[in-house]
C-alpha cells in the first residue's frame, strides 16, 4: 500500500495539495478500495478473534466511526474531514479500552478483575511463569449483610491501601466479592504472603469511629509446576479453590496444581457438549424397568437422561447434571427428557 501511495507527492496520481488547495488525481478512487479491503478484513477478524465484549463492542464502534468517515469523504470530496473521524476513531479505542480508569476498582484502588485480566493475558502471551495466590475474605456476603455495605466498603479499602504498602512490587487486583489477587513474575514467596495475612486478619480492622470488626480469611496459591494455558482459565480455577477453601473453614490454605486445571478443562468439555446437546436435540432417554416383586411383572419404567458426546464419549448423568445446574440449563434438560418421555408413550403401548 505505501509503495503505491508514497508516489502519489511526486506523480500526483492519487491526489496532492498546492497553495489553492487539495486535489484528487485519475487513481483517487483506489484510496476507497483500499478502505473496503481494511474495513471488511479487520471485521471478519473482530467476530472471529475471541476478545472481551467491552474490547469487541469498542473497536466494533471505532471501525464504524471510520467507515463514516468514508463515506463522508467519498460524498464531499473537497472537505478535508478525514482527520477528525481517524482522531474521534482513537479516542472511543482509547476510552473504551485503553482508559486507566477503566481497569481500577474504586473500592480499594487497586486493579479491577478486567485490568488484571489484561495483566496475566499480557505475561502469558510473552511467555511468562505467572506466581500469584488470592485472598478472600470468609463468607464476605455474609458479613456485608451483619456489618452493613458502608463499614465492609471501609475495610476493602484499608485492606487495599495496606497491601499497596506493603506489596508494591507485585500486581494487586480486587476482583470482586472480598477477594483480592496477588501476581507477579518474579520471586513469590508463599509462605510470606500466608503468615502475613494470618497476622493481619488475627488483628480488628479498626473503624473511623472507632468501632473494631474481625474477619477471616482464606488463601489459595499456585503451585510452582502448574503449566498456565490462558488468563480466563487462571483466574476462574482459582477462584473454585478459594471456593473450596471457604468450605473448609477460615483461615484454609489450597495449593493450586496441574490437577485443578486439567479438571477445569474437563468441566469446560462437558459443558460446551451439554450445550451442544440440549440445542441439538441430542440428549438420549433410557429407560430402566421397575419389576414388582409380587406379581413378577414389569410395572413401570425410571426415565434416564444420558449424554453421549462425539468427543468425549459417554458423559457420567453426575458430571452433566452439575454442569446444567452451573449454566441455568437444567430445566431446559429436564424440558427435553419430559418431551422425549412423552413421544416414547405415544408411540409405545
Amino acid at each position: 500500500g505505501w509503495l503505491y501511495f508514497l508516489p502519489s507527492v511526486l506523480f500526483h496520481h492519487i491526489f496532492w495539495m498546492d497553495a489553492q488547495g487539495y486535489h484528487s488525481g485519475p487513481f483517487y478512487n483506489v484510496i476507497y478500495l483500499y478502505n473496503a479491503i481494511y474495513f471488511g478484513t479487520s471485521l471478519v477478524l473482530l467476530l472471529r478473534y475471541k476478545m472481551p465484549k467491552r474490547e469487541r463492542e469498542t473497536l466494533m464502534a471505532a471501525q464504524m466511526i471510520l467507515i463514516v468517515g468514508s463515506l463522508i469523504r467519498y460524498l464531499l470530496p473537497k472537505i478535508p474531514i478525514m482527520d477528525f473521524f481517524c482522531t474521534l476513531s482513537l479516542l472511543t479505542i482509547y476510552l473504551g479500552v485503553q482508559n486507566p480508569d477503566l481497569m481500577l476498582n474504586d473500592k480499594t484502588g487497586l486493579f479491577n478483575s478486567l485490568g488484571f485480566y489484561y495483566y496475566a493475558r499480557e505475561q502469558l502471551h510473552q511467555g511468562k511463569k505467572m506466581k500469584m495466590m488470592m485472598l478472600s475474605i470468609d463468607h464476605y456476603e455474609g458479613m456485608k449483610a451483619i456489618y452493613g455495605n458502608r463499614k465492609m466498603r471501609e475495610c476493602l479499602h484499608m485492606l487495599g491501601h495496606e497491601m499497596i504498602t506493603h506489596f508494591r512490587k507485585y500486581v494487586l487486583a480486587y476482583q470482586g466479592g472480598g477477594r483480592f489477587f496477588i501476581a507477579t513474575t518474579g520471586e513469590f514467596d508463599a509462605s510470606a504472603f500466608i503468615h502475613y495475612f494470618a497476622n493481619r486478619f488475627s488483628q480488628p480492622f479498626v473503624m473511623n469511629n472507632g468501632e473494631n470488626i474481625y474477619l477471616n480469611y482464606c488463601i489459595s496459591y499456585l503451585d510452582d509446576q502448574v503449566q498456565l494455558d490462558s488468563a480466563k482459565n487462571l483466574e476462574s480455577v482459582m477462584s473454585r479453590a478459594n471456593e473450596r477453601a471457604e468450605l473448609s473453614g477460615s483461615g484454609t490454605v489450597v495449593k493450586v496444581t496441574n490437577e485443578d486445571f486439567q479438571r477445569h478443562r474437563h468441566n469446560l468439555a462437558v459443558e460446551d457438549a451439554l450445550n451442544n446437546a440440549i440445542y441439538q436435540n441430542r440428549i438420549d432417554v433410557y429407560y430402566q424397568p421397575i419389576y414388582h416383586t409380587q406379581t413378577h411383572a414389569i410395572t413401570g419404567a425410571e426415565a434416564l437422561a444420558r449424554l453421549n458426546d462425539p468427543k468425549l464419549g459417554f458423559i457420567s448423568p453426575e458430571e452433566f447434571i452439575s454442569a446444567a445446574e452451573r449454566m441455568g440449563l437444567i430445566h431446559k434438560l429436564g424440558a427435553q427428557v419430559l418431551e422425549k418421555v412423552c413421544q416414547f408413550i405415544a408411540t409405545h403401548d
